[in-house]
């Protein structure tokens, strides 16, 4: 029952944990907007321009494509394209680990579709989940396994690679190589692992040995943890992109943008500087704030 309440619990937390990050970057002042092209909402200036180079510009109707975004999207998110463009060799490694987790997440969504199927009614589900369960595990812990590999034995990674960062990719990499001992060690992988899920979901599953609960245990603790570590960038990347790599609305008077940027001049630095303009916030300032 423990570990049947244990998944709610851990996937409940994640989301929540999740959507709390994501208020907290929202919440962050405004960033310093450098106007990055190509913006792929831009229609028709994949050349890399701008509506602000339209003289009067803003007499005119701003031509936005939706599609072409959440097509760039798409490429980043599943082909992590950027990383390929600028490091190839990196990118072997983080691709096959990222896939790997989305794999994952889609047997998981399959096995709780089919946990409540009759055997007779999911033979056409049984190779497709068995699949990317496998696929999932082997990239997933072989992406891991690369990454860790790289970090270790590159010299530029190995100086700016903290000792949390390795201890992300162990506990995944030990959560991939458990599960994939687990649920392809046997002789049917679709049928223990469908019918372990249909336990976990009416709290009466028992860990059949102690892989199985090694296994729920990291799977559960990385749930919850994932989303208050550096990992947590999945959450980020909407901020990172939307909010400065494609942000270029024009600071108008009256608009939002204006009243983020009157906003942001509020804030008084904390700490000196060498430039004479930039001095911290006197003593009775901070107070009053903190008030």
């Amino acid at each position: 029952m423990l570990f049947g309440m244990g998944a709610y619990v851990a996937v409940g937390l994640f989301f929540a944990l999740s959507a709390l990050r994501a208020y907290q970057l929202n919440r962050l002042p405004l960033h310093g907007r450098m106007e990055l092209y190509p913006v792929p909402a831009e229609k028709g200036r994949e050349y890399g321009g701008s509506y602000l180079e339209e003289s009067e510009w803003w007499t005119k109707p701003r031509q936005v494509s939706h599609l072409a975004e959440l097509a760039e999207m798409g490429g980043e998110i599943i082909l992590i394209k950027r990383l390929f463009r600028g490091s190839r060799r990196f990118w072997l490694a983080s691709w096959p680990f990222h896939f790997g987790m989305y794999c994952l997440f889609v047997w998981t969504l399959l096995l709780i579709l089919t946990a409540f199927t009759g055997a007779g009614a999911v033979g056409a589900l049984r190779v497709l989940t068995a699949l990317c369960g496998l696929l999932g595990f082997l990239l997933g812990g072989g992406g891991a396994l690369l990454l860790l590999g790289r970090r270790l034995t590159d010299e530029c990674l190995r100086i700016y690679t903290s000792p949390g960062e390795y201890l992300n990719l162990a506990l995944l990499l030990l959560a991939f190589l458990t599960g994939l001992c687990l649920w392809y060690g046997g002789g049917a992988p679709f049928d223990a692992a469908r019918l372990a899920m249909r336990d976990v979901l009416t709290l009466s599953y028992t860990p059949a040995g102690a892989l199985a609960a090694v296994h729920l245990s990291l799977v559960y603790g990385l749930l919850i943890y994932i989303p208050l570590s550096k990992m947590s960038h999945y959450v980020g990347k909407f901020f990172s992109f939307h909010r400065f790599l494609w942000d270029n609305a024009a600071n108008l008077k009256d608009s939002a943008v204006a009243a983020r940027v009157e906003q942001a001049l509020k804030n008084k630095p904390r700490t000196a500087w060498s430039a004479a303009h930039v001095a911290p916030a006197p003593a009775a300032d901070r107070e009053g704030e903190k008030a």
